[in-house]
């Protein structure tokens, strides 16, 4: 009886090994293996899965890689942080030895819901768990994935835990013959306002906001409920004077002060921790957050770029997918890929985006926007964007009901706080605004919404297009 107590768990183990290795998809042989870890920005928020990252990759380098043709598992997943990644990709890749040649591609950071506490305290790091069980035994790892992500065991959220499990990522990669090619993921910097906690006194932060200039928003930093906002509004000041530089860092800061309670957006430690992991590693680095900043006026990437706060735009998509096509063609041995160079209408016309995508991807992004603006004391910018969304979504349909109601709801809650009444919240909730593009109002509660949009300070040519369309109606 004691043998068999002893030998049980040896041999829960190896069943547990046997099935994960039976479920894990085959290589393939004399392809060239691309497996793509992330979150939905990997995944493609623009036009899932068309014109995604590994989708545009895989085209601009003309579908082969190495002289072999690209085989692409997309494992990145929507709010997935690197921890839940590096599992899926330990699991992809059990059994199957060497899997070259082939690349990892690793882009990730928003996700990771780093505070400006953890990322400053010394404290933290992966637990013992983590470091010593989980990486010897498949059974106990998964059931630890199970409990962390059905809320039974804690995650920890800090550098250290982060920079565990992507090096976990670069190794298992490099142990199964594949090479990953690490990024971090910029953001939108310079055209959308940092959270605020909700303990601020929403008052006194407007109050602040539109009495304030650049030198009094600097004095007002410190605030620890709101002092994100006031960085971010004195870099804005600064930028418009032509300091940019200066105004660069003021909202690189706003950024890594942020308190994330809307959403989350890597800080430049995360940055930093990519391309330190990516240099002692010794594998390639895309530096995504210079990408883009290259590429943008003052070097702040803002709206022009990114569809909302951190999803990355068509042509933002277009930069990032290039500098990895770049590295994948490095590695391969392959010349530069001509494709990379490739203007964004070739590029969207080579993946099947249609004006339907672009109409659905414009109103998403508007409707996050419009979601992180709810409740916020000074969501100005947020709310400009998610207009500008919403009329690039008419541009391509015109007469698209979920996008002249998403202009309406953004003049409204400029014009009128209509996002800081709980009353609307909870219209707009079921209606189906916050992160959705088909939006959805009841017949019954048209006439209302209609007259509260338009005391709001919806404009009123907007509202009468609105009501041409018969509004959003629900059902069939």
């Amino acid at each position: 009886m004691l043998l068999l107590a002893a030998a049980s768990p040896l041999l829960l183990e190896a069943g547990w090994r046997a099935w994960v290795v039976a479920s894990a998809p085959g290589a393939e042989p004399g392809a060239f293996t691309v497996l793509a870890v992330g979150g939905s920005g990997m995944r493609g928020a623009y036009v899932e899965p068309r014109m995604s990252i590994p989708s545009t990759v895989e085209w601009m380098l003309g579908g082969n890689a190495g002289g072999r043709r690209i085989v692409t598992h997309v494992l990145a997943d929507h709010g997935h942080s690197i921890y839940p990644q590096a599992v899926l990709l330990e699991r992809a890749l059990a059994g199957r030895g060497d899997a070259g040649p082939g690349v990892v591609l690793v882009y990730s950071g928003h996700n990771e819901g780093i505070g400006p506490d953890a990322a400053d305290s010394p404290a933290g790091g992966a637990s013992f768990l983590e470091r010593e069980v989980e990486s010897r035994s498949w059974l106990v790892r998964d059931l630890a994935f199970l409990a962390r992500e059905r809320g039974w065991l804690d995650r920890r959220r800090d550098l250290r835990t982060t920079e565990h499990w992507l090096r976990r990522v670069a190794w298992t990669a490099r142990d199964h013959g594949l090479v990953p090619i690490l990024a971090s993921e910029p953001s939108n910097v310079g055209g959308i306002e940092p959270n605020v906690r909700e303990d601020a006194d929403a008052a006194a932060v407007r109050a602040a906001v539109e009495s304030g200039d650049e030198e009094s928003w600097l004095r007002r930093a410190g605030d620890q409920a709101a002092g994100a906002l006031f960085l971010y509004l004195a870099g804005k000041a600064r930028r418009a004077r032509g300091a940019a530089e200066g105004a660069r860092g003021l909202l690189l800061r706003a950024i890594d002060r942020d308190p994330r309670n809307h959403f989350g957006r890597a800080t430049s430690a995360q940055h930093d921790l990519v391309r330190r992991v990516a240099a002692e590693e010794g594998v390639p680095l895309v530096d995504a957050p210079a990408v883009l900043a290259a590429a943008s006026p003052d070097g702040i990437p803002d709206g022009g770029l990114f569809g909302d706060g951190h999803h990355p735009g068509a042509e933002g998509y277009r930069l990032i997918a290039a500098a990895f096509a770049a590295r994948v063609a490095e590695v391969g041995g392959d010349p530069a890929p001509p494709r990379a160079s490739a203007p964004l209408v070739e590029v969207e016309a080579a993946l099947g985006v249609t004006p339907s995508d672009r109409r659905d991807a414009a109103v998403r992004y508007g409707s996050w926007l419009v979601a992180t603006a709810a409740m916020h004391p000074w969501p100005d910018d947020r709310l400009a964007l998610a207009g500008t969304r919403f009329r690039e979504a008419l541009d391509a349909s015109p007469d698209d009901p979920s996008a002249l109601l998403g202009v309406a709801i953004a003049q409204a809650g400029r014009a009128g706080g209509l996002l800081r009444d709980r009353e609307a919240l909870d219209a707009l909730h079921r209606w189906h605004v916050f992160y959705s593009d088909r939006f959805c109002v009841p017949p019954e509660e048209r006439a209302a919404a209609m007259r509260r949009l338009g005391e709001a300070g919806a404009d009123g040519a907007i509202l009468a297009r609105l009501d041409a369309s018969k509004g959003v109606a629900c059902g069939p």
